[in-house]
């Protein structure tokens, strides 16, 4: 109410000084306006009574600047009032619309709303003094304290969401603000809630409200990801025996080339040329871009994302599109540097920390800037039942032409409780063991919608400052299976996901653990596919 009786009585106010002075001449006039103001004062005072800040903030921060206001233009009315009618309502229009739209104290918040954006951000008096419970209170588990709460507004009912944001002192802004194509998905609807800490032991009690509000129609935990310990398992590894007509000097160490089929698909690949070079993104911790058996094949996006402080987006870069045939290190499925470039984006700070936000904001960043396959070697347990905002910046991703490629997880779980693992449209991607085996610690996917099979275990490849090394984990397989797609997109750009799956799974070795693992991609076999659909 007071949102609407205070500028209705402090315009009347001014409204009726003006009158009087233009027609004080008029005494039956003017008494009019003389009545209008001791009615519109008599309204002001009431409002001030609806004001939740207090008495002093009443006298200080409203009635002291607005008596001085009014002192300051009953003066100037009673200069014009002889003058131009013109020059007078004009002055007029300019003070009440400074008055209301520039100089209004009385808000308890300032809510701007700038192309879809809100921000609540003034701090209430409890704010400022709940210092005890801002240094006792705690994060709730496993989200991030830049922002706890994403979720999708209900463009429709927006302002409903106000009230919420106003009592709890919560920030909020848009989450993903540079899409390209806001018509691919939702996610121009997307927002991020910062929940005061002194706050944080009623975010229960704020989802509830939030839900309640009727802004919403989905709200989901912004939750922090950390990349999982190199999984420990022992497997002995045979040297592989097949010539592969390439010179790197560690292929010896591959030893899943030999199971898939490497080869046999580089024979294949020996008289054919690619129809595009397609574009890897790794979505990870950065990568070494002057390693020297990736520089070649590295296309920079940004600056930041071309180091790697811990070592994984270089170990996966590698795995997907080390240089073959260098005389260096390892190689990759693609026989040249025809076929695929690679790129990374930071979705992982330098201690392997991110957030669902960051991870959201990669895929979109790499959709937009043109990749044919994403490789995601992240993830974790999932505690919400659904994570439609993963699968909203899938669905933007594969409108844009990328197949989202996703590590199952290593918790020797079921795949459908571990996120991105879950989302819809990704292909997920389970970790195999020298023998064939699904290994220990691999997240199993039979749940998945599109579930696949790839080398996790004893995975040589690429480090910082020009090493290599020896790695386990799903977050291995997930590159392999990115490497092969991004060949396969070479060849045929126009390879939509659901299609590419069915390459991979009708050409895979069906395994002895069957659909938890998934089938294993038996590279050649899937090049020849895509071949034969050309």
């Amino acid at each position: 109410m007071e949102n609407f009786l205070y500028p209705l009585a402090y315009g009347g106010l001014l409204l009726s000084a003006a009158v009087y002075f233009f027609l004080k001449e008029h005494k039956h006039a003017a008494g009019f306006a003389k009545t209008g103001f001791f009615a519109s004062s008599f309204l002001y005072i009431v409002s001030l009574f609806f004001n939740k800040h207090g008495l002093p903030f009443d006298i200080l921060g409203i009635l002291a600047p607005d008596l001085a206001i009014f002192t300051i233009v009953t003066l100037i009315f009673n200069r014009l009032a002889s003058g131009s009618k013109i020059l007078y309502f004009t002055v007029l229009a300019i003070i009440v619309g400074l008055k209301l739209f520039l100089f209004d104290t009385s808000k308890e918040a300032i809510v701007n709303y700038v192309e879809n954006d809100f921000t609540c951000s003034t701090e209430s008096n409890e704010a400022q003094n709940i210092v005890g419970d801002k240094e006792t209170a705690t994060l709730p588990s496993n989200l991030d304290a830049n922002g706890e709460l994403l979720l999708d507004l209900n463009l429709k009912n927006k302002d409903a969401i106000v009230p919420v944001l106003e009592k709890y002192n919560i920030k909020m802004r848009r989450a993903f603000p540079n899409l390209q194509h806001d018509e691919y998905s939702e996610l121009e609807e997307y927002y991020v809630l910062n929940i005061p800490t002194f706050q944080l032991k009623n975010i229960d009690v704020i989802v509830g409200e939030l839900k309640n509000s009727g802004a919403i129609d989905y709200l989901e935990n912004n939750e922090i990801l950390e990349l999982p310990q190199n999984p420990t398992t022992s497997f002995d590894v045979e040297a592989n025996k097949p010539s592969f007509g390439i010179n790197d000097p560690n292929l010896k160490d591959l030893w899943g080339f030999e199971k898939m089929g490497v080869a046999q698909m580089y024979a294949t690949l020996k008289e054919q040329k690619p129809t595009k070079k397609a574009k890897i993104v790794i979505l990870d911790t950065g990568v070494e871009a002057d390693h020297e058996d990736i520089s070649s094949n590295y296309l920079s996006l940004e600056k930041k994302s071309n180091y790697d402080k811990l070592g994984h987006g270089t170990h996966c870069a590698g795995i997907a599109a080390a240089v073959t045939n260098n005389g260096k290190g390892i190689a990759s499925f693609s026989p040249n540097s025809e076929f695929v470039s690679v790129s990374s984006i930071k979705v992982l700070n330098d201690s392997g920390f991110g957030s669902q936000e960051t991870v959201l904001a990669g895929i979109i960043k790499a959709a937009d800037a043109g990749a044919d396959v994403i490789s995601l070697s992240l993830g974790g347990p999932s505690n919400d039942a659904h994570q439609k905002a993963y699968s909203e910046a899938v669905k933007y991703a594969n409108k844009a032409g990328a197949i989202v490629v996703v590590a199952a997880g290593n918790s020797n779980k079921n795949a459908k409780n571990f996120s991105p693992a879950n989302a819809q449209g990704v292909i997920t991607v389970s970790a195999i063991s020298p023998d064939l085996s699904i290994a220990p610690f691999s997240n199993h996917v039979q749940d998945m919608e599109m579930g696949i099979a790839a080398p996790g275990v004893k995975i040589f490849s690429t480090y910082p400052k020009g090493r290599y090394k020896f790695l386990n984990g799903t977050s291995m397989a997930t590159p392999y299976v990115a490497g092969l797609l991004g060949v396969m997109k070479a060849l045929n750009p126009e390879l939509d996901t659901k299609t590419a799956y069915e390459i991979l799974k009708s050409t895979g070795k069906k395994l002895e653990a069957g659909e938890k693992a998934g089938n294993f991609i038996q590279a050649d076999k899937a090049i020849s596919a895509v071949l034969e659909k050309e």
